[in-house]
């Protein structure tokens, strides 16, 4: 399951997000299978390379594409298959493997996905992910030295130094969801991390192509730990535990290391090039809340737009400028958390007026901060203000938006103050839900996520009692019609 695109490796979960042709900064995959990952004349020949194109892990039959043996692994704790072209564990809990590497210092990078069902929010098992790209030692993985890179599909995601016996670990890196970092992504998507140490022991961490921040917000950059200087091994785990144990347990593949080369992952700025022929999406995870994994919630509404002509690329840690904002057509930002510093307001503002479409969540406290969302759609007569509590939305004017919208119904709504020349749309007794600006550009305000989200799950194939009719699924609100006129209308042609 490789794009020749990618030139980045390890990652650890399985399958396409359903067929959605996200592009993430560092990754990029097309609806269906990738092919197979193929050198370029320019790229740098790793030393270590991995893709599990024999089928298996051990015995291996294979070569590479440059016509070296693929390595060979051994199965430490539980076992592994090798499934859809990667790595996968099979046993409930929890499944480690390992390979001769006694590379300490260079580039490791690799692929993971966390297949569908592994979300773990609100009763839903845990799983995770974890590679120890540096052992020293002999030991089992529990007891072992080295340095180690794990998340779980909570979104957490953490590096650390482990210094034998099961006892202490040094946290180099961890970053909750609630800091807003590049979070581990539970989105059944690939993912690529690329992680490098040079002479000095500086360690510096990328997540699809991006620098990985700490929890207080600063990046992860040049942290440097010598303390082991040799490797031995580099092993894999894979965890999964409750209802759909092997089925739901993340994937790797990829792997690529180099040898005391540093090599950065590929340029951000060319990962976020227009596609021709497209409408260009960017979604911002930068300022959305890490609490909703939005690549898993909003599935459902972001394919209703990709299925219009739309590519969507997401960016976690870039700033908003005019340059970046010039390759996209349309801007979506779901429920916020951080605020927009001076030159990212002016920078939506210049893309608005150009004809530049955005689409705006509500839902969170955070909207009605000095900085945040409101920073900038004042300039078009919108802004939120924070109003709690569940509410029907049943006052609706005519418009290409509410075509075929009744009533909706929303959770923790946080209503809009509408001025001229924007237009409430869709309202209630409190507020405004839903409204419009349309000008040469286009944006549209919702003041609740809730009825276009998927239906958060409770425990496996169970709703969860605190979704309002099942989100975007509803059969009792018109939340799907709502979800159908905001894709079409944000991914109608555009002229700018």
């Amino acid at each position: 399951m490789k794009n020749a695109s990618v030139l980045m490796l390890m990652e650890l979960l399985a399958a396409t997000l359903m067929g959605l042709s996200i592009e993430s900064v560092g990754w990029a995959q097309e609806a269906g299978k990738e092919s197979k990952a193929q050198p370029s004349a320019s790229a740098v020949v790793p030393d270590l390379y991995d893709d599990f194109s024999d089928g298996r892990y051990e015995k291996r039959t294979g070569k590479d594409p440059w016509g070296r043996p693929l390595p060979e692994w051994k199965v430490v704790d539980g076992s592994f298959e090798v499934k859809d072209g990667c790595l996968q564990g099979v046993r409930n809990p929890c499944s480690r493997i390992r390979m001769r590497s006694a590379v300490a210092y260079g580039t490791w990078e690799w692929k993971y996905r966390y297949p569908a069902g592994t979300i773990h929010l609100h009763g839903v098992p845990m799983h995770s992910t974890g590679c120890m790209f540096i052992q020293v030692d002999d030991a089992k993985p529990d007891a072992a030295k080295g340095y180690w890179w794990g998340g779980k599909n909570d979104t957490h995601l953490w590096f650390q130094r482990r210094d034998g016996g099961g006892g202490h670990a040094k946290q180099l890196l961890h970053d909750h969801p609630n800091n807003w970092g590049v979070s581990n992504p539970t989105d059944d998507r690939w993912h690529t991390v690329t992680i490098t140490r040079d002479a000095k022991g500086a360690f510096t961490l990328y997540q699809d192509g991006e620098l990985v921040t700490d929890g207080a917000g600063g990046f992860f950059k040049d942290v440097v730990d010598d303390t082991f200087k040799t490797s031995q091994y580099l092993w894999v785990q894979s965890v999964g535990s409750g209802p759909g144990g092997d089925a739901n347990l993340p994937q790797v593949d990829d792997f690529k290391v180099w040898e005391g080369k540093v090599l950065p992952p590929t340029a951000f700025a060319e990962r976020m090039k227009r596609t021709a022929g497209k409408i260009n999406v960017l979604i911002d995870q930068k300022h959305t809340c890490g609490y909703w994994t939005l690549l898993h919630y909003y599935k459902s509404l972001l394919e209703m737009i990709e299925q219009r002509g739309a590519v969507l690329k997401v960016v976690n840690q870039a700033k908003l400028s005019p340059e970046l904002l010039e390759n996209f057509d349309v801007y979506v930002v779901f429920p916020l958390a951080g605020g927009y510093s001076p030159e990212e307001a002016a920078a939506l503002v210049q893309f608005v007026q150009r004809g530049g479409r955005a689409l705006v969540f509500g839902g969170t406290g955070e909207v009605a901060k000095d900085n945040a969302v409101n920073s900038w759609l004042k300039e078009f007569g919108l802004s939120f203000r924070p109003v709690g509590g569940s509410d029907l939305w049943t006052e609706i004017v005519a418009h290409p938006l509410t075509e075929g919208v009744k009533s909706v119904h929303g959770l923790g709504c946080t209503y809009l103050d509408v001025k001229d020349p924007a237009k409430a749309l869709i309202s209630s007794k409190n507020g405004a839900a839903v409204a419009v600006f349309e000008g040469k550009g286009r944006i549209v305000c919702i003041a609740d996520e809730w009825p276009l989200m998927l239906a958060r799950q409770g425990g496996r194939n169970k709703p969860a009692t605190d979704m309002p009719e099942e989100g975007i699924a509803s059969t009792k609100y018109d939340h799907k019609k709502l979800a159908e006129n905001i894709a079409a209308w944000l991914a109608a042609p555009v002229n700018k």
